[in-house]
């Protein structure tokens, strides 16, 4: 059931469904906070594949000062390595 949306039983996307984009995005702040420490290589792929659709309608771009942060903190998650998000807890 990896990346099903368990209230729609679809696969989860960006955009498709507003509260799974404020959990991602809550989530993504989350690990941030933490300097993704701790973050797997497979919790990484998730959320970069989450919001590799630039296009969608994420609900968190409805307000411009939260989505900045998001996509800031996308791009700290992105060039984190894999020894450095797994290696500090």
């Amino acid at each position: 059931m990896e990346g099903t949306n368990l209230d729609t039983g679809s696969a989860t996307r960006a955009g498709e469904y507003s509260f799974a984009d404020r959990t991602y995005a809550r989530l993504l702040d989350k690990l941030a906070d933490q300097h993704f420490a701790g973050v797997s290589a497979d919790l990484k792929a998730n959320i970069l594949d989450f919001y590799q659709d630039p296009n969608a309608d994420v609900a968190t771009k409805k307000n411009p000062k939260e989505w900045q942060k998001v996509e800031s903190e996308i791009q700290s998650l992105r060039a984190t390595t894999e020894a450095g998000a797994a290696g500090s807890k």
